[in-house]
């Protein structure tokens, strides 16, 4: 999971480059293109257009587009280990989304190298950061509130069967 201070060091990266133009997506490893995201589509919505503001939030880059799109991807991520034989992947998907990223999503792998998205465990706005753990089936979720004022998290409980209902 990438930490603040490695996200600081990618948005300086991505400043460095505000205003090119871009002129191709490389996706070599289709293990970073999750969900409904390809390399085709990517190209589709960037290629041509340049970013405009790079920002860091906590943990999260955004990078907008001059024509207003945000562009984060899948970030965040939180493996658990579902039984002896599967992965899951607890992300944010900031993927093709006007304003802020959501919603949390869960994928899972059998070999800990291709994800398949399931569902999305928690669609609300301005949630990030997902902390996941399961004790004796009870999935506990953990999310921050996006806010540059004043930065708060909530915890989500979901029993067997049921939805995630929050705790505090």
């Amino acid at each position: 999971m990438p930490e603040g201070i490695e996200v600081e060091y990618y948005r300086r990266g991505a400043e460095a480059a505000l205003s090119r133009t871009i002129s191709s997506i490389v996706a070599a490893d289709s293990l970073y293109l999750k969900g409904q995201t390809s390399r085709h589509l990517l190209e589709e919505t960037l290629v041509g257009s340049s970013f405009l503001h790079a920002k860091r939030i906590g943990k999260l880059l955004y990078l907008e587009t001059v024509d207003g799109e945000i562009f984060s991807g899948m970030v965040d991520p939180d493996a658990v280990l579902i039984n002896d034989s599967t992965i899951g992947l607890i992300v944010l998907d900031g993927f093709l989304r006007q304003g802020p990223p959501g919603p949390i999503c869960y994928l899972t792998s059998n070999d800990g190298q291709n994800f398949s998205s399931q569902y999305a465990l928690l669609d609300m706005e301005d949630r990030f950061d997902p902390s996941v753990v399961i004790i004796e089936d009870t999935w506990w979720l953990a999310v921050g509130i996006l806010s540059e004022e004043d930065p708060t998290s909530e915890v989500f409980r979901k029993e067997p069967g049921g939805t995630f209902e929050l705790i505090t």
